[in-house]
């Protein structure tokens, strides 16, 4: 049965905001405003704000004041999630603030995954001794969450995936190809065309411009690989169209290396062919250029990013 989210006449779940909020997050919980601690003798209050646990959105209204005893324990004052409880129109049950003991250490708080099929998230405020002369040693250890910090972690991890591919790109040897994960490869090289056949009847050059046989990077072959883009480009471009280009008819203006030539000479490229071979990998190009003349070179590189399917 298809259900619908966020559709007109249609419930917006508890269960599905929390999973989307908690994915948002990437899991983190925290205070958003508020919630200050302070404690007496043998009580801890923790005063009005919001908080968000596992993409459960709490809010404290006034003040909540908990007794703490005199026993000698090691506690930590939390909210628990309980998610077998059931709430009702007019209680909320599936939550509470509470306070957690041990005898020896801090305990360790439960705290089950409420995406899946986990029930119960202990989420922590402080913790603090109790004895017979009260509370010693209390410590506020919320944790916030900052959505800037939360977005400037990522961007720096992200930034730090790409700095470190683009360091070993750079170290890739021609012709060579690099793997990125397990199943997607660039491959980088270059190689030198001789334009030699003259078409008389439109005074163009037109050939097809093979480069030497490029070999599969380990675990590719002939049945396993796709092509997932083609580029070429050439070092010699005059009129501000450099960098890479790919498949499609693109005009530019190029040097050739011929010494009988001291001019541009207009010139297109057609098209982009990968030929998939079973023991190596051929790149085509498709080509012309309007000049009555013959045995021109051009120096071209070649990209290519390959997957394993």
């Amino acid at each position: 049965m298809l259900k619908g989210h966020v559709f007109d006449e249609q419930l917006f779940s508890s269960e599905c905001f929390a999973l989307f909020i908690d994915t948002f997050l990437a899991k983190n919980c925290g205070v958003v405003k508020g919630c200050n601690l302070s404690n007496s003798t043998n009580s801890v209050t923790i005063s009005d704000g919001f908080f968000c646990i596992r993409g459960r959105f709490l809010e404290i209204q006034g003040e909540d004041t908990l007794a703490t005893g005199n026993d000698n324990a090691y506690c930590k004052l939390v909210c628990e999630i309980d998610l077998s409880k059931e709430n009702t129109e007019s209680e909320f049950t599936q939550a509470v603030l509470k306070i957690v003991k041990s005898t020896n250490t801090y305990p360790q708080l439960t705290q089950q995954d409420l995406t899946e099929d986990g029930t119960i998230y202990q989420f922590e405020f402080a913790q603090f001794k109790t004895g017979t002369n009260g509370i010693t040693e209390f410590k506020d250890t919320r944790k916030f969450l900052d959505f800037d910090s939360i977005y400037t972690k990522v961007n720096k991890e992200t930034q730090e995936v790409i700095e470190q591919i683009k360091k070993e790109l750079a170290s890739v040897k021609d012709g060579s190809a690099y793997l990125l994960k397990d199943n997607i490869a660039v491959i980088e090289g270059k190689f030198s065309i001789m334009y030699d056949g003259k078409v008389e009847d439109s005074k163009q050059f037109r050939n097809f411009a093979s480069s030497d046989a490029i070999y599969y990077p380990e675990g590719f072959n002939s049945k396993n690989t796709i092509v997932l883009s083609k580029q070429c480009r050439t070092k010699a471009l005059e009129n501000g169209n450099e960098g890479w280009w790919d498949d499609g008819a693109l005009s530019f203006k190029m040097v050739t290396k011929s010494e009988s030539l001291d001019k541009p000479l207009e010139f297109s490229c057609y098209s982009i062919i990968v030929n998939l071979y079973e023991d190596y990998i051929v790149i085509n190009l498709s080509t012309n250029t309007e000049l009555d003349t013959d045995h021109i070179l051009f120096d071209y590189e070649y990209k290519l990013v390959i997957a394993k399917i």
